[in-house]
């Protein structure tokens, strides 16, 4: 009785060290994406500042809300 306890407890443990690896694993992951987004709205807005105020006639914004961050694109129509 006390091997089968102590299997289960080993059993248990592993499954709580898998789910706190996979969340720390998330977090990371979602920062990284949420750094490449702000990179990729940097740079849309880099190319939109140097883009032919002509080109820019008629364009349409669009804008994605991420937690604390506004990610915005235009696109030409």
């Amino acid at each position: 009785m006390y091997k089968e306890k102590r299997l289960t407890y080993s059993r248990w443990e592993t499954q709580m060290y898998d789910i706190l690896k996979w969340i720390n694993e998330e977090k990371s992951a979602r920062s990284h994406l949420k750094g490449l987004a702000n990179k990729m709205a940097e740079e849309l807005d880099q190319i939109r500042e140097t883009t032919s105020p002509l080109l820019t006639i008629g364009s349409t914004s669009s804008s994605l809300t991420t937690t604390g961050t506004t990610l915005s694109h235009n696109t030409v129509s």
